[in-house]
């Protein structure tokens, strides 16, 4: 499966809650690696350096037009990182899903790592 990461960003909009909602993310993308899944974890592709880089030229809607496009053509499900909830971003990610999955019923939304199919012990 390809599993789209999905929680806080920009949290109270500083660089240290960005960089650590990235940690959080990062932590939980390779959890889902280990499980011999790919992933798409848009902390990353949203990452402080891109701001940086990209100054005033990209807005918070840019990144999340981008992120949400990303789940809606390359994921087969998506995972929810603990206190989504307060996210507007994530919010917006979760009707995606709920658009997907009324298309596609096979696509999945995972709120715990552990009930994602750990295919390194052979699961399916």
């Amino acid at each position: 499966m390809v599993i789209y990461v999905s929680g806080a960003f920009t949290g109270n909009g500083t660089r240290r809650a960005k960089k650590l909602n990235t940690r959080i993310a990062c932590a939980a993308a390779i959890d889902i690696l280990r499980r011999k899944h790919s992933v798409i974890c848009p902390h990353l592709n949203t990452g402080v350096e891109m701001e940086d880089m990209a100054g005033d030229v990209l807005t918070y809607d840019d990144y999340l037009r981008n992120d949400v496009e990303l789940l809606k053509r390359s994921c087969d499900a998506c995972y929810f990182l603990p206190g989504w909830k307060d996210s507007r971003g994530a919010r917006i990610e979760m009707e995606a899903c709920n658009k997907i999955q009324s298309v596609i019923a096979d696509f999945q939304i995972f709120f715990n790592l552990d009930d994602i199919p750990d295919l390194s012990r052979g699961a399916t």
